[in-house]
Parts: structure tokens; C-alpha cells; sequence
């Protein structure tokens, strides 16, 4: 019975598909523990500013009561979550170092606090360093914290706290992907993140006398210029000769004091500053804002850093010696496998009674000849161009700026928002091509599956429902018995709290509309020999089509930004389209073929629909921010 069950291919993918999980979650969790000598822990705090904070513990064989390692405590940037530091963590809990990588407030499984109280303890840099310090393991008077993006700026309101009360609990930053401090804010100009310094817009140094590296990504496309208002008047890659930078490494004293044309990369500039010896340097790899966190070069720099400063005694790995990209590399494996597991997994409930009724045989529709080729692409280019368009406009409104009483998360409101224009976009150029195409040519929407028996639309729920169920069932059992996930750079698929859920379901009607949109087109319209008689290459192109609007905004965004140094759209909240636009490229090429697979057996556009809006809705949820409370 067994041999006649693998018999079908799609039972074989399935068990392929079990097999690429259940490889990334041993190997990467092998990494992580650097073959089990490393101790990791996720645990949930009570802060000292009274909220409930999400971190993983690494514990290095080193770290003893009688023998204290040095620590670092790591923050991920903004709409992230503490896997996005898992790079930096593995290196260094490998290196001998005590590592506390936390989810900040209202990310991750952090708690979920409103546009003031998210701040707390410097976005929860000072109280998770705080909690570091009391470990028995812990040398507290070598706790150095570090963060990307927004990660990087709690560090800095940390620093300040610690200044104000007078604690020296911080011993050292490194910094990653965001404007040290060198007066009021990072760099003279209104920043929502500046932190406040009173020194009248007089260059200062808060760091005083701990040591600072900068990580400052040749190509960042956030940070690292000069402003004359929002607009940069200097390229990211001429930051070393900035006044931001001389200021840096002068220790405060501005850029006149700096003797040269430009800050050397991975130098040590030293200062005696209240009786101690202290450093500050800057790295500059060749990398992008989003891709600094996941970087060879940033993550040898952060380690070379700690090596000289506040050497652990436990390693003599070179900085070069990295085992974190095989944990990246068997995450995206496991990535794959979900992805894969999605679409098996409900084409084989439909050999159980619930789901039997649903199966059913699609037919590639064929002889439409020129004129359906021209429906295909026609109605493509019309939803790439508006898709740019729409982009455009939202992010010229006041949609990212706002906080929403029920869409909680700005981000994901844009994103959805965008998705949502889009899908009935989509609707228009479907009825576009039934009533100047399809009708014409005697297409039955009952035989392609646009209209359902009404016994089926529950059965279609209910069988969307369980997959989803059940592959994130996969994803929990993942996190407790290996205490790792599925994810590769932006891409991620996690374990999340109960928390988490309500603010996810305002916008699952959002994404819905879309990918139930979108799976109608690709199989009800697109499953024919528009796009050649071979269904392999028919499909490609189809998922590439899908996916060109997102590509075309950051294919223009970058080609512009490395050529000229300056980016297309280069103020406010449209320079961050490209980076928020990553993860959609791929999702938006990846879909097209788990909803074609289950097509392909039900002749059912609804059910891939389904499975893949909630499967974004929980991706984008899951790994943003949530702020509670209204306004902008």
C-alpha cells in the first residue's frame, strides 16, 4: 500500500518536502550551538521597564561563574525580528562571547507597546543589557552592545540613558547600518530615531570613553549622507570624508580637528578620555542597508573588533572563519521545503474522505493562438504599470506615517494596501479578458473553476485551512525542539505568540483579495499555451510577469543608486521601497507555483488563493512592528 501511495509524484514531493525541513532544522541547529558546545535558550523577561521582552540566550562553553565572559547584546532594525541577528550571534557565541540577541518592544515576541512606550530602556537595549549584567557568567564590566538599522540607534538612546544614570553598565557599541551620534541628531537634520544630546547642535561625544566601531555599508541606501533638508547632498560610499565621520573619530571634537581628507576604513583612532584609552573605528564592507546583517565581511569586522578590544581567551578563530552561512544557507533549504510542503500537502488531502470531492483534473487550454498571447501580455503590462503606480501613491500618502487603531502595523499597511489596489486591478483586467476574449471563445468559468459548487466553498476553506495548520504546526515544532526556523535573509517563516494573532487579521482580507485575485488569473486566464505549449516554461514566465512590477522598482532604484551614488527616489518614506519590495519579488514568483500545483488537481483557483494570502499575511506580520494606539 505504501509503494502505490509513492507512486503519485505529488505524495514524493511531499515526503521531499518533510525531509528539507526536518535536514534544516538539525543542521542549523547544529550551527547555532556550534555543534552543541554553545547553550541556546530562548527566554521571555520582565524588563526594569516593566514590559515583557522576547530573546534568545547564547551561552558559550567559557562562560563560567568563576570565569565571567565578556557579553553582547544585540538588536535587530526596524520591522525585523532577534533572528536577523543570527549571524553576528553564532560568530560570536563561537568566539567565547555571551550573546542576548532580543526582539526590541512591539517586534517579534517582544510585547506590543504604543508609539511612546515602544521606546522604553532605548527601544529595550538598556534593559536587556541590564539583564545581562546580572548573570553570574556575565563579566559585567565588559557588556558591549550592538544593533543594524534602528538596532544600531537603541544602542545610542542607550548609551544616553546610561549617561544619565551615571551606570557604566555599557562598555562598548558596534554600531551597524546607522548614523552614529555626533550632536543633536546623527547628522544636523530632523530624525524621528535622533537622539537628544543638549548640546545646542555643537558636535559632541556621548559615547565618552567606550570604545565604538561603526559598520558603515559602502552602498547603504538609508543612511550615511549628508541632508540638506531630506535630500542628500553626499553619496553614501563618500561618507568617510563626511563631517559626520571626521567627528566620530575625533571623539566629538568636530571636523576641523581631523587631520586628513578622509577617515581611514578599519583604522583605530585612540583618545584618553576620563583617564582610559579609548577607540573609535569604522568598517565600511561593500554593502546595502538590508544586506549589512547578512554579511561575510560586516560580521569578520564585528568579530576582529571584539577580538582586539575584549578578547574572550576561548577561540583562536580567525574572523574570516564563519560558520553562520551553512545555518543561512540549510534555513533557505528548510524555506524551500515549507514552501514546497504548502502545495503537497493539500494535493494529498484530497485522497481523504473530508477533502476527496474536490479533486478534479485542469485541462491546459489550448489553439488561442496569437490573439490570447496578446490578452496575456497585454493584461500583464497593464497590471505591472499600475502596480508601480500605486506603489508610488501610497507611499506619497500619509499611510506610512500613520499609526491605525486597526491596521497596527505601518509597513504591512502599505504593503497590504498596495496588494489590495492590485487585486482589483486585477478583477478589471479579468473581466477585460472574459468579455473581449474568453466569452467569445466559448471559455466555461464552471470547467476553469472561477465558479464553485456551493458544497464546495466550504470544503475549499476547510482544506486551505489545514494546510496552513499544519505547516505552521511544522514551524512551532521547529522552534521548541530545535529553537530555529525557516528563513533566508528577508524571507522568513516563524513562530509567533497568541499576541500576535488579532493584530494579524485586519489585514488578511487585504492580502486575500489579492492572491485570490492573482492564483484566478495565473490558472482560470493563464493556464493555457499563451506562453508556449510547454507548461514548465509557460509557468516561469508567468511567475517572472508576476513578479517584474517590485523588480522593475528596485532594478531602477539600484541601477541609479550604483552608478550615480544618489538614489532615484532618495527622501522620506519612498526610499524605502526597494528594501520593503524584496521580499515581495520572490513571495510574488514563489506563489504562482504552489496555487498552479493545486490547480492542476482541483481545477480549483481558491484554495492556492487562500493558502497563500494567509501564508504572506502571517510572513508580514509576524516580522514587523505593532504599535498600539492611533495617530500619526
Amino acid at each position: 500500500m505504501m509503494f502505490a501511495w509513492l507512486r503519485d509524484k505529488a505524495k514524493r514531493m511531499l515526503l521531499v518536502s518533510l525531509a528539507l525541513m526536518l535536514l534544516s532544522m538539525a543542521v542549523t541547529n547544529w550551527v547555532q550551538t556550534d555543534g552543541g558546545r554553545v547553550k541556546v535558550k530562548t527566554l521571555t523577561l520582565e524588563s526594569i521597564s516593566g514590559h515583557t521582552m522576547s530573546a534568545k540566550l547564547y551561552i558559550p562553553p567559557n562562560a563560567a561563574s568563576d570565569a565571567p565572559a565578556p557579553a553582547v547584546v544585540y538588536a535587530h532594525g526596524w520591522y525585523n525580528s532577534k533572528e536577523n541577528g543570527d549571524a553576528f550571534a553564532v560568530e560570536y557565541a563561537r568566539r567565547g562571547y555571551v550573546v542576548l540577541a532580543y526582539d526590541m518592544y512591539s517586534h517579534g515576541n517582544s510585547e506590543d507597546l504604543d508609539n511612546v512606550r515602544a521606546y522604553d530602556g532605548g527601544n529595550g537595549m538598556y534593559d536587556a543589557a541590564f539583564y545581562v549584567s546580572t548573570l553570574p557568567y556575565v563579566d559585567s564590566d565588559a557588556v558591549i552592545i550592538s544593533g543594524h538599522s534602528a538596532g544600531a540607534n537603541a544602542c545610542s538612546k542607550a548609551v544616553a540613558l546610561d549617561n544619565e544614570r551615571g551606570a557604566g553598565l555599557i562598555r562598548a557599541c558596534i554600531l551597524i547600518s546607522y548614523d552614529p551620534v555626533v550632536m543633536d541628531t546623527a547628522n544636523g537634520n530632523t530624525d524621528i530615531f535622533g537622539v537628544k544630546t543638549t548640546s545646542g547642535g555643537a558636535y559632541n561625544n556621548i559615547y565618552g570613553s567606550r570604545d565604538v566601531a561603526l559598520i558603515a555599508g559602502r552602498y547603504d541606501d538609508y543612511f550615511f549622507t549628508v541632508k540638506e533638508g531630506a535630500q542628500p547632498v553626499s553619496a553614501t560610499r563618500e561618507y568617510l570624508s563626511t563631517p559626520m565621520a571626521k567627528s566620530f573619530v575625533t571623539f566629538g571634537q568636530g571636523p576641523d580637528a581631523f587631520d586628513g581628507a578622509a577617515v581611514e576604513a578599519g583604522k583605530f583612532y585612540t583618545e584618553t578620555v576620563d583617564g582610559k584609552e579609548a577607540v573609535r573605528v569604522i568598517y565600511q564592507p561593500s554593502t546595502i542597508h538590508a544586506s549589512t546583517w547578512l554579511s561575510a565581511d560586516a560580521v569578520a569586522d564585528g568579530a576582529a573588533f571584539l577580538e582586539s578590544r575584549f578578547p574572550s581567551g576561548a577561540s583562536a578563530l580567525s574572523p574570516r572563519s564563519q560558520s553562520w552561512p551553512v545555518k543561512s544557507a540549510f534555513g533557505a533549504l528548510g524555506l524551500i521545503g515549507f514552501w514546497m510542503f504548502l502545495a503537497f500537502f493539500a494535493i494529498a488531502l484530497l485522497d481523504t474522505s473530508a477533502f476527496g470531492e474536490l479533486k478534479a483534473q485542469a485541462v491546459m487550454r489550448t489553439g488561442g493562438g496569437r490573439t490570447d498571447l496578446v490578452w496575456s501580455l497585454s493584461t500583464s503590462a497593464v497590471k505591472i504599470l499600475c502596480s508601480v503606480f500605486i506603489i508610488w501613491g501610497i507611499m506619497n500618502s500619509t499611510m506610512y506615517s500613520r499609526i491605525d487603531p486597526i491596521w497596527r502595523q505601518k509597513n504591512t499597511l502599505c504593503i497590504a494596501g498596495w496588494a489590495a489596489v492590485n487585486g482589483v486591478v486585477i478583477a478589471l483586467t479579468l473581466l477585460a479578458w472574459w468579455f473581449g476574449y474568453a466569452r467569445k471563445r466559448g471559455v466555461d468559468l464552471r470547467e476553469a473553476g472561477l465558479i464553485l459548487p456551493r458544497r464546495a466553498v466550504l470544503k475549499t476553506i476547510g482544506i486551505a485551512a489545514a494546510t496552513i495548520v499544519s505547516a505552521w504546526g511544522i514551524v512551532f515544532l521547529s522552534d521548541y525542539f530545535f529553537q530555529t526556523d525557516f528563513r533566508f535573509w528577508q524571507w522568513s517563516v516563524k513562530a509567533f505568540t497568541a499576541q500576535k494573532i488579532a493584530p494579524a487579521l485586519p489585514f488578511l482580507p487585504l492580502f486575500l483579495l489579492f492572491y485570490i485575485a492573482n492564483s484566478i488569473a495565473i490558472n482560470v486566464q493563464g493556464y493555457s499555451d499563451a506562453l508556449g505549449k510547454n507548461e514548465g516554461v509557460s509557468l516561469f514566465l508567468q511567475a517572472l510577469l508576476n513578479s517584474l512590477s517590485p523588480l522593475t522598482i528596485i532594478v531602477l532604484q539600484y541601477a541609479v543608486f550604483f552608478t550615480s551614488g544618489y538614489q532615484l527616489w532618495g527622501a522620506g518614506a519612498l526610499a524605502r521601497i526597494p528594501t520593503w519590495l524584496h521580499t515581495s519579488v520572490l513571495i510574488l514568483f514563489v506563489t504562482p507555483y504552489i496555487t498552479r500545483a493545486i490547480y492542476k488537481r482541483t481545477r480549483n483557483p481558491y484554495i492556492g488563493g487562500i493558502i497563500n494570502g494567509v501564508l504572506v499575511t502571517l510572513c508580514m506580520c509576524m516580522n514587523s512592528a505593532t504599535l498600539v494606539g492611533t495617530g500619526l
